[in-house]
């Protein structure tokens, strides 16, 4: 069993829903002399932009007066896949069951919506379910180009093929060992015909079958988790990149491709801003050694990038920099707040139930610093001052900073290593305001302020890379 899993960035445009079709066939026809070829799940996102443009109209519904702006929203849904399945699926009979599917599915969306503004409430289970339409409507479209190419394709969406979650809204997760009975017979029996299912990235359904998704970008997790359930020789994710870089093109445009990465340092990378595959796709995997490979579809003939268990170490240790805007520090202030019992668990424990995540937490005997995503701040001021003066004394925001990953397999053993890439930061005359090592072995980060994030990675890739 091979798994092929196409990004939102490779399903934009008609075009691009045909070269996914050419790279599908290039696989079966790569088969085509073994005795028995591997069949193939293919995975897919929604179409590029579908899903922010869902979440932008979710947050635009507060009252009575936007059922109007529901109708506006669905109609520019309908347009954007009629004009794709137009432009796509050749087939007249293909395309008129396609376009009838689109206006099933956007009467549930749109029914779905119009609930949201009457109620003036969006709760986590209508928010998942709304969020999954985007898959919903893109996978039938690549099953039925690739049906009308002379291969036999059916669209599958994961919830109703019984991808079982813990039933956390938002961010949920999977135990490929317990998809492996209805799941992996459900979607097998259909590869194992010959059949290529197309199956609906980025959520599942809980024990009671409400829709769970796995977090923006959860798609990659997905089809992890689905490689992972059918012990997949491999996973090949299709993107519209070369694969990981020794730094951000758009920072240095001469960085080079890796072309191979332990499971450790791709998820430190991902964590740390590389947005090549979601953070959570190598854990699927790692434990039956599955290997990743990332590839450009726009450029099939790259060799891309392998991720598996096992990545040589180079020299400097160092394979990448990468970083992230999104963050903030929120400091807690009070006397003796790193040495109280119990204080690390009060805050975290009033984050938790708000559904914020901690990123890193450094303390000192006066102050600690939660290191969090930028969205989260606001909300998270909240939670804490609501625990009262006995805990917290004064909150303070750090905002308009970057947060700065140098990763690498050896990193922690290599001698010097740190002090040339702080050197290096140092002669651009840039300030480090927090420093964390230790918490992996492949990987260190510094804050540094927003404005500096150029000059920063430029100085630590050109002492690393030249």
């Amino acid at each position: 069993m091979r798994v092929l899993k196409f990004g939102g960035s490779c399903l934009n445009t008609s075009q691009d829903y045909r070269r996914a079709v050419d790279i599908i066939s290039a696989y079966i026809g790569e088969g085509k002399g073994s005795a028995a070829p591997s069949p193939i799940v293919v995975v897919v996102s929604a179409a590029k932009g579908v899903t922010e443009s869902i979440i932008d109209a979710l947050n635009g519904l507060s009252k009575a007066g936007d059922h109007k702006k529901v109708e506006a929203f669905i109609a520019s849904i309908r347009e954007r896949h009629s004009s794709l399945a137009r432009n796509t699926l050749e087939d007249a009979r293909i395309q008129s069951d396609y376009l009838a599917l689109v206006d099933s599915l956007l009467m549930r969306l749109e029914r779905l919506l119009h609930g949201i503004v009457l109620t003036e409430e969006i709760t986590p289970r209508t928010r998942d379910l709304a969020l999954s339409f985007g898959e919903r409507l893109s996978a039938p479209l690549l099953a039925g180009a690739l049906s009308g190419s002379g291969l036999g394709s059916r669209a599958v969406e994961a919830d109703k093929a019984g991808l079982l979650t813990d039933g956390e809204f938002g961010n949920a997760s999977v135990d490929p060992v317990a998809n492996r009975s209805g799941f992996r017979r459900h979607v097998g029996a259909l590869a194992d015909a010959g059949i290529i299912p197309v199956v609906t990235g980025f959520f599942g359904a809980d024990a009671q079958g409400r829709t769970t998704t796995f977090g923006r970008g959860g798609s990659d997790y997905s089809a992890a988790v689905i490689a992972a359930i059918f012990e997949a020789e491999s996973l090949d994710i299709w993107k519209d990149v070369d694969g990981f870089m020794t730094a951000d093109p758009k920072v240095i445009p001469f960085a080079r491709t890796i072309d191979r990465l332990s499971y450790q340092e791709a998820a430190e990378l991902a964590y740390f801003g590389a947005k090549v595959i979601h953070p959570r796709t190598v854990e699927p995997l790692r434990p039956s050694s599955i290997p990743i490979r990332v590839l450009n579809s726009f450029k099939r003939d790259e060799p891309g990038t392998i991720i598996a268990g096992q990545a040589r170490e180079v020299p400097d240790a160092i394979k990448s920099v990468a970083y992230t805007t999104d963050i903030a520090v929120l400091k807690i202030h009070g006397v003796g707040v790193g040495f109280k019992p119990g204080v690390l668990n009060d805050l975290a424990g009033a984050l938790a139930a708000k559904g914020i995540n901690i990123k890193s937490v450094i303390t000192s005997q006066t102050c600690i610093s939660l290191l969090l995503e930028g969205r989260d701040l606001k909300r998270a001021h909240e939670a804490l001052k609501a625990l009262g003066s006995h805990i917290v004394e004064n909150l303070e925001d750090v905002t308009d900073i970057a947060l700065v990953g140098v990763v690498g397999e050896g990193i922690v053993r290599t001698k010097g290593l740190a002090a040339r890439a702080f050197t290096s930061v140092a002669k651009e005359n840039v300030n480090v305001l927090m420093i964390s090592a230790g918490a992996s072995s492949a990987a260190y980060y510094f804050v540094v302020r927003k404005e500096d994030i150029d000059k920063v990675v430029k100085a630590v890739h050109a002492e690393f890379f030249g």
